[in-house]
């Protein structure tokens, strides 16, 4: 993800969950009926990211908590993120309303496996093993502990958990 802003590629119409900070005035008013949204060219920009979680073992609380932890930073960051558990998927969006959804489903997140489906569309996959030793975080392709992801310069939180995620 990149939040490269600098080179102009278009504008195009406003979808739901779109940024507002995106939203073109200058081109809006001159669409009465309909909002446009300016589309920068970031090379590997993400705008859209899907968060698989899954737990094989007893880390099914610390998955939750790792996965509503990297969909809440994307939000805040202008990302549309979508959940993808075993349970069932939220497609990617923005806004409150759909934060308060995300968080919901991961509160109600219980252990199981992703089905191949919801695992191929995942972006990042939320991951704890049967074992229950760690909680780790994928993205493309290459496996992060949970505490290394989000830059745990202690190796531990409060509770002393090397994962630095409460179980």
């Amino acid at each position: 993800m990149t939040d490269d802003r600098e080179q102009f590629a278009g504008v195009r119409e406003y979808e739901r969950g779109d940024p507002l900070r995106d939203i073109n005035w200058k081109a809006s008013a001159k669409r009465p009926a309909e909002f446009a949204v300016t589309e920068y060219a970031g090379e590997g920009a993400a705008d859209r990211v899907m968060v698989g979680a899954e737990a094989l073992g007893p880390r099914a609380d610390s998955v939750a908590e790792a996965a509503a932890s990297v969909a809440v930073h994307l939000l805040d960051a202008g990302v549309a993120v979508g959940v993808a558990t075993p349970a069932g998927s939220i497609e990617p969006a923005h806004g409150d309303p759909h934060r308060r959804r995300l968080l919901a489903a991961l509160a109600e997140f219980e252990r199981g496996r992703l089905p191949p489906s919801r695992r191929e569309a995942a972006d990042v996959i939320v991951h704890a093993p049967e074992s229950g030793e760690h909680v780790t975080v994928t993205v493309g392709g290459t496996d992060y502990r949970y505490a290394e992801f989000v830059g745990s310069t202690a190796g531990a939180n409060a509770s002393g958990d090397p994962n630095g995620v409460s179980a």
